[in-house]
């Protein structure tokens, strides 16, 4: 994003980027990785599935192997009819799924990728490669067989390759192509410029821009979808048009047509169900060159494309409406025109389809990088089977609370009466002052049938933001499965016990100028510490035996002993110590370590999460730990393992695990901010005897930094 803030900035094109890659590595041709290109193993005989996706900012590519053929069977997520092609093309954003047999003499083939820019704008003309290596005995070639691609502007390979592509439009497959259209759009496509009094590195000096039906969109500074569903003023305007504002040959010469559009953040409502068609119209406005055209939220039928200006009387006379693809991206031709027809059916919210009588696996995971989360489906339970990878004993709830990071497998059993039932999740937040999203996203369990839903759909109940009763009673219900074929193997003997108090801090800025609590940064610690990363990698410094990066200073215990979760703590705790410490195990050693939360500064929940492990929860409480009464009521018959869990708001949880996989291993907060702050370390595993019990070297592969 860097290249395109600076474009924004400058108001010019983008730096042309120095290489294109296939997984990361740019091959055999650019000098710097020559010696690391992208190897696909292979055996003669079998063929092999390749999803594809072009992951370039700014070029369409055109890719094949030497030697071999490609067989083109879905796009975007859909099927379509083989095709056989020596090549193909594809867009930035698109997926290709592709087959290809390795029918060939055993021997290196090379894949490889080159641009598409049938355009006067400046664009990388380098070509990316890989390598097909087939398994077995023989004599390698000093030059692998290249595939013959297309030269970069040669419009006619790249429009052939996708007037190809079909849906399979099976009996098994069926598509559902609008006839009757209700809303139709003729939307132009154009690079323009903007004037910016010859301060800017465009044409003339001008700014560099782009536009829909001669509007250039402007991001607001507050997200569409949150104004348009908390009916927000002065966000966006809904009179997006339908068709440009003026007719003329836009492909054609266009003179100063339309050069500089009007600014605006507009956009066009569409009513539920209704049959949309869309003609984009690319124009020679500024540099005329392909447009590949993505929508969110929906796949769109191409019906057809051609070269030169849309005729609405003879063009849809050649439409697809037998076996159009059905997509989410395609490239509108340079100079030329493209339909697409979809049913606006999906309003912004996800619908999980379900039959009446069946029982169906959620498997949900938050994503959200700052919150905790209650969720819950209207009228339904939830049986909660596994979380973390991990069984569990099944346990029913109305309710479940998911921390960041943390997975969770849940049943839903479809036993309510034909419907729409809302699914909702909102945050839970449990420390006082804290600013948090206070808002609840949902979606839809729709049930099949003819039926008519009921308006709105129901909604479940979920608990006030900061219920910290109903979070810590379902996290602390969950139990392993702990049977004869998943039996747990609880550490008994314990060698290493360590508390870690886990604080939210701030540092002093001079002058109070800092935006945190007093005028200082806000930070995080452990054991008082707020983990500095450092700018060598711990395991690359721990491996190759680099000095100076990390210290073994964490402490085992808390330095200073006080009452961790009471009110009006003294000030002078609110500092932490900076440094980049960690703590050393024995391999095959057992830790038992308690997490003690804190009411520094603002005390909350943490979930805690260890890289390379999963660990058992043995037991939790609220308040500060008691060592010689609280162990009593551990839980070492079926605790749950897991890799996350959330430490309660001024509370602690005690988890145990035997450290048998050496390496170095990251713990820290999965909440984003508390991360950044300095709420980390690592455990540093030791080599075991055996050599299975040593750290791996790095692969000889692995990219350099």
């Amino acid at each position: 994003m860097a290249i395109i803030d600076e474009a924004l900035t400058t108001g010019g094109d983008p730096n042309i980027s120095d290489a294109f890659t296939i997984n990361g590595q740019p091959g055999d041709l650019y000098n710097c990785s020559s010696d690391s290109t992208y190897r696909l193993l292979v055996e003669s005989g079998k063929t092999y599935l390749l999803r594809i996706v072009n992951a370039v900012m700014n070029e369409e590519m055109f890719f094949g192997i030497g030697e071999h053929n490609l067989t083109v069977v879905g796009m975007d997520g859909a099927y379509l009819k083989p095709i056989n092609v020596e090549y193909i093309m594809i867009t930035p954003g698109q997926t290709m799924d592709v087959l290809f047999t390795a029918n060939q003499s055993p021997s290196y083939y090379y894949m490889a990728g080159s641009p598409f820019a049938d355009t006067n704008a400046p664009f990388d003309n380098t070509t990316t490669t890989g390598i097909v290596q087939y398994s077995g005995n023989y004599t390698p070639p000093s030059s692998p067989s290249f595939p013959s691609l297309p030269a970069y502007n040669d419009k006619a390979a790249a429009e052939n390759y996708t007037a190809l592509l079909q849906s399979l439009a099976s009996n098994e497959h069926p598509i559902n192509v609008p006839l009757n259209i209700t809303t139709s759009m003729y939307i132009t496509v154009s690079v323009n410029q903007i004037d910016c009094n010859g301060s800017c590195a465009g044409p003339d000096g001008n700014r560099l821009a782009a536009s829909l039906n001669n509007i250039s969109f402007q991001t607001p500074t507050t997200d569409i979808l949150e104004a348009y569903y908390q009916t927000l003023p002065n966000v966006f305007t809904k009179d997006f048009p339908d068709e440009p504002p003026y007719y003329f040959n836009f492909t054609g010469d266009v003179g100063n047509n339309t050069i500089f559009p009007s600014l605006g953040t507009k956009v066009r409502v569409i009513d539920y169900n209704e049959a949309v068609e869309i003609v984009f119209q690319g124009t020679n406005v500024g540099a005329a060159e392909n447009h590949p055209m993505h929508l969110h939220g929906y796949s769109f039928y191409v019906l057809g494309f051609g070269s030169g200006n849309f005729n609405s009387t003879t063009d849809p006379l050649s439409y697809n409406l037998d076996d159009p693809p059905l997509v989410n991206t395609i490239g509108v031709p340079k100079n030329g025109w493209l339909t697409i027809r979809f049913i606006a059916d999906n309003p912004d919210t996800f619908k999980l389809m379900v039959e009446k009588g069946k029982t169906y696996l959620l498997r949900l995971v938050n994503a959200a990088m700052q919150e905790l989360m209650f969720f819950s489906v209207a009228k339904h339970k939830l049986t909660v089977v596994g979380t973390d990878g991990a069984y569990t004993k099944p346990l029913t709830r109305d309710v479940i609370t998911i921390s960041p990071g943390q997975t969770i497998d849940v049943l839903l059993e479809a036993n309510q009466k034909p419907d729409h039932y809302y699914m909702a999740s909102r945050v839970y937040a449990s420390a006082v002052g804290v600013a948090y999203d206070n808002t609840t996203t949902t979606a839809l369990v729709e049930y099949a049938g003819d039926y008519t839903p009921t308006s709105p759909p129901p909604l479940p109940a979920l608990p006030y933001y900061n219920d910290t009763s109903a979070s810590v009673n379902f996290t602390g219900s969950l139990r392993s499965l702990a049977s004869k074929k998943y039996p747990v193997n609880v550490p008994k003997k314990i060698t290493h016990r360590f508390v870690y108090t886990i604080s939210v801090n701030s540092f002093p800025c001079p002058q109070n100028s800092c935006a945190g609590s007093n005028g200082g940064r806000l930070a995080a610690s452990v054991n008082n510490i707020s983990f500095v990363s450092p700018s060598i990698d711990i395991l690359q410094a721990y491996y190759q035996g680099i000095n100076g990066v990390f210290g073994a200073r964490l402490p085992d215990f808390p330095k200073y002993i006080f009452n961790f979760t009471g009110d009006n703590l003294p000030a002078y705790l609110d500092t932490p110590k900076k440094g980049t410490e960690v703590k050393f195990l024995e391999y095959n050693s057992t830790v038992e370590l308690v997490f003690q939360g804190t009411n520094i500064l603002a005390g909350t929940d943490h979930p805690m999460h260890l890289h390379g492990y999963s660990f058992y929860v043995v037991g939790w409480g609220l308040g500060n730990f008691d060592p010689k009464k609280d162990p009593a009521n551990f839980n070492l018959i079926d605790p749950p393992l897991q890799n996350t869990i959330a430490v309660p708001k001024n509370g602690w949880s005690a988890i145990r695990f035997r450290a048998k996989n050496p390496g170095v291993w990251f713990m820290h907060c999965h909440i984003e901010r508390h991360l950044s702050w300095g709420m980390d370390t690592a455990f540093i595993v030791k080599n075991g005897g055996p050599p299975n019990t040593h750290l791996l070297p790095p692969p000889p592969d692995m990219p350099r930094c």
